[in-house]
């Protein structure tokens, strides 16, 4: 057995959310292999409650903190779809379904990511209700073997990510 057989597959996650009290709020992810092949992109306007997933707060989303930390929630919970099987696709998204699945998070929003990762603690309440859960789903995901990272990349890191949502915000089709 090769060194390489041993090594969790990556699948790199790249977040956003912003928006406005004028254009309302959106949150987008890319997901990538670790070849940098595309495996999924999606946005979502955040101006309610987001049909695609419950862990959002009952208040709809008020600021680009909140937009950034649904974000994570949408990805996590369309990764966690796919992982409990309630989501199939076809072999193209194979690698979301490895045992030993890594996913490295990357936001360009530094405090989001040093509060996701406990550097820094939040006051606000939506955001720790955010963080709740996103812990809760990430501990789902790792009870089946999937290792989740978070990362802080400057904004020029993220450009896919950032126009995806920003398309979202403007109502563009994705």
């Amino acid at each position: 057995m090769s060194s390489n057989s041993l090594e969790q597959p990556r699948v790199s996650a790249f977040c956003d959310g912003g928006g406005s009290n004028l254009t309302g709020f959106s949150a987008a992810f890319v997901l990538y292999t670790e070849d940098g092949t595309l495996l999924y992109r999606y946005g979502e306007k955040l101006n309610a409650v987001p049909a695609t997933f419950h862990l959002l707060s009952t208040s709809a989303v008020h600021s680009s903190n909140q937009a950034e930390y649904a974000s994570v929630l949408l990805m996590l919970s369309y990764i966690l779809n796919i992982r409990t099987g309630i989501s199939t696709l076809d072999n193209t998204y194979t690698p979301l379904r490895y045992n030993n699945l890594r996913i490295n998070v990357f936001m360009d929003s530094q405090l989001v990511i040093n509060q996701i990762n406990r550097v820094y603690k939040t006051n606000d309440e939506v955001l720790k209700q955010l963080l709740k859960n996103i812990d809760y789903v990430k501990e789902v995901l790792e009870s089946f073997g999937t290792t989740v990272r978070f990362y802080w990349i400057p904004r020029e890191s993220n450009k896919v990510a950032d126009k995806l949502q920003k398309d979202v915000a403007n109502g563009k089709i994705i």
